[in-house]
C-alpha cells in the first residue's frame, strides 16, 4: 500500500512540476545544460509562437554544445537552415543545411538542399541531393518529385516522367499530384 501510495505521490509531483512539453524541456535544460537537445526542443517551441530570433539564439547555442546525439545536432543545423531560407539567405542556409549533414545524414537535409539547388539552377547538384535523400528507406515523395523536376529541367523528359508516374500514385497532396501530371505531360 505504501509502495502504490509512494507511486501516485510520484506521478501527482511530476504533473504538478512539468505541466507542459516547456516545462520540462526547462528542467531538462538546467539539469543538463552542455547537451544539445534541451534546446532544440525549447527552440521548436518558440518557433511554434513565432518568436524566430529566440528559437535561432537557443539552436546557436545548441549547436556550440559538446554532448548529445549527431542527429540532435543535424536538427539544430536543419532547422537554422530552413530559418535562413524562409528569409532567402540562399548562401546561409546552404550551409546549414551542408552541416546538417556532417553531423548525421538526415533525408530532409538533403530534400531541402535539392529545392534550394533547383531554386539556384545548380540542377546536378539538385539532382545528387535528391538522389541521396531517395537512398533511405521510405523513400520520400518531395525527393521523388524534386528529382523529377531536376531530370525534367536537364531534358531527361523519360527519367523524368518515369518519376512522376511514382509520385502520382504515392502522394498523398493534391498539389504535388498536380505537379507531378505537369511533369507527366511535358510541361
Amino acid at each position: 500500500l505504501a509502495l502504490v501510495l509512494y507511486s501516485f505521490a510520484g506521478v501527482g509531483y511530476f504533473f504538478k512540476v512539468w505541466r507542459s512539453e516547456e516545462t520540462f524541456w526547462q528542467n531538462a535544460l538546467k539539469l543538463n545544460p552542455d547537451y544539445v537537445s534541451g534546446y532544440v526542443s525549447i527552440a521548436s517551441i518558440e518557433l511554434g509562437r513565432g518568436n524566430e530570433e529566440g528559437a535561432k539564439r537557443l539552436l546557436m547555442e545548441g549547436l556550440g554544445k559538446k554532448k548529445g546525439l549527431p542527429a540532435e545536432f543535424a536538427q539544430a543545423a536543419q532547422i537554422l537552415g530552413q530559418m535562413a531560407l524562409k528569409k532567402g539567405e540562399l548562401a546561409r542556409a546552404e550551409s546549414y543545411f551542408q552541416q546538417s549533414l556532417r553531423y548525421s545524414p538526415y533525408e530532409f537535409a538533403y530534400i531541402d538542399l535539392g529545392f534550394l539547388y533547383l531554386r539556384v539552377g545548380n540542377l546536378e547538384s539538385a539532382k545528387s541531393a535528391f538522389e541521396s535523400a531517395l537512398e533511405f528507406p521510405q523513400k520520400n515523395v518531395r525527393a521523388m518529385f524534386g528529382l523529377a523536376t531536376a531530370y525534367s529541367l536537364l531534358g531527361d523528359k523519360e527519367k523524368a516522367r518515369q518519376l512522376a508516374m511514382q509520385v502520382y500514385d504515392r502522394a498523398r497532396d493534391e498539389q504535388l499530384k498536380t505537379l507531378a501530371i505537369e511533369i507527366i505531360r511535358g510541361r
